[in-house]
């Protein structure tokens, strides 16, 4: 299996300085390779103290130019230090990860097609989370890392006015079945790469897809826009506009009980920072009907709204899982709310695909601060 050892070994003539992130054996193993260049360990938690002849020491708070940075640490930190990393503008193609199996993975590679390279599936889609991560905490620039944990956690439940709730109802009647598909994706967009066909029979079985139109579409807008309860937490996040990134239009159809699959499973989305999720229950949502559970700080928490009631969250950060009940009919529509890229709106499509996730960021190397553009 090819791995990305090489493609540093070529970058490293780039740079003069070497750091690792993660006092972890590897870390300390890949540096000794190194004796020539400044060389030095950052790990927030172990500050100040000493490890393998190195003094261990905390990110820094400005870049150097010819200065790389390697992730040594556990995949689930990575999404806490490339925050860090954003906030301190450090240039993409000066960032690599270390994958198991995949070995020293350039961050930036991901907007020259990494995915062209044999690597594991896994790896594929967290190094596009990751790269995507990155670039959205970048260019948006809207919190540092603490405020982000603290500050999108939330999630809300309220109701649409009436007439919308009427008129969705009206229109979903004429739009046609389209069946879930892996393939369901338009081209920009990041997916679901590991979805079985064992799981799309399963969720075919379960639910009943609509496909969305122009008008799906626009009445969605509407109803955003007309919402203030909806818009205010929005624009509290990210103060420029926010832009409809994909409409699903979901029925379930199970006539009796049975296992969980999908979104039934207890889940979070791995997804970009600033991406939100919007769902409107046209026949309301309770225990007995058919709900959305939550996972919060005091428990598990059921959605119980009327019909044309709504739940706005962010699913990277909110555990959460559809409870269906047999026989009960649930009509949703849900909504993915992403902020507005510049000069990009092209790569926007608001009915992206039954397994459309959300827009990859492709901005322009000046806009990133990329070494080849300084």
């Amino acid at each position: 299996m090819t791995t990305y050892i090489d493609k540093f070994a070529e970058d490293v003539h780039r740079f003069n300085e070497i750091y690792v992130v993660g006092a972890v054996e590897k870390a300390f193993s890949f540096l000794e390779d190194y004796p020539t260049f400044t060389r030095g360990v950052i790990d927030n938690f172990k500050f100040g103290t000493s490890s393998h002849g190195f003094k261990l020491e905390k990110m820094h708070t400005y870049y150097v130019v010819d200065r790389s940075y390697i992730i040594f640490t556990a995949p689930a930190s990575h999404f806490d230090i490339l925050l860090d990393f954003a906030e301190k503008k450090i240039p993409i193609d000066c960032i690599y990860i270390y994958l198991d199996n995949s070995g020293i993975v350039p961050l930036g590679e991901e907007l020259g097609g990494f995915c062209s390279y044999n690597i594991p599936n896994s790896a594929k889609a967290h190094l596009a989370l990751m790269s995507q991560t990155y670039l959205y905490s970048l260019y948006f620039k809207v919190f540092t890392r603490e405020r982000y944990l603290t500050k999108f956690t939330h999630f809300q439940t309220g109701s649409i006015d009436d007439s919308f709730t009427q008129s969705i109802c009206s229109h979903i009647k004429i739009l046609e079945s389209v069946d879930f598909s892996k393939k369901d994706v338009a081209s920009g967009y990041e997916f679901n790469r590991n979805i079985t066909s064992k799981t799309t029979a399963s969720l075919n079985e379960q639910y009943r897809y609509l496909q969305p139109n122009t008008e799906t579409i626009n009445l969605c807008n509407k109803i955003i826009e007309s919402c203030d309860k909806i818009i205010e937490p929005l624009t509290a996040i990210y103060e420029g506009s926010w832009s409809l990134c994909n409409v699903r239009v979901v029925c379930n159809r199970i006539e009796h009980e049975t296992s969980e699959v999908g979104p039934s499973i207890w889940h979070q989305y791995g997804m970009p920072p600033f991406i939100f999720k919007l769902i409107i229950y046209l026949d309301g949502a309770s225990v007995e009907t058919g709900t959305t559970e939550l996972k919060s700080a005091e428990g598990i928490v059921q959605v119980n709204v009327p019909p044309g009631g709504y739940l706005l969250f962010n699913p990277r950060l909110v555990c959460h899982r559809a409870k269906l009940v047999a026989g009960q009919v649930r009509r949703t529509i849900e909504m993915t709310i992403c902020p507005t890229f510049p000069n990009n709106l092209n790569q926007i499509k608001p009915f992206a695909g039954t397994n459309a996730m959300y827009p990859v960021f492709h901005p322009s190397p000046a806009l990133i601060g990329l070494r080849m553009a300084m």
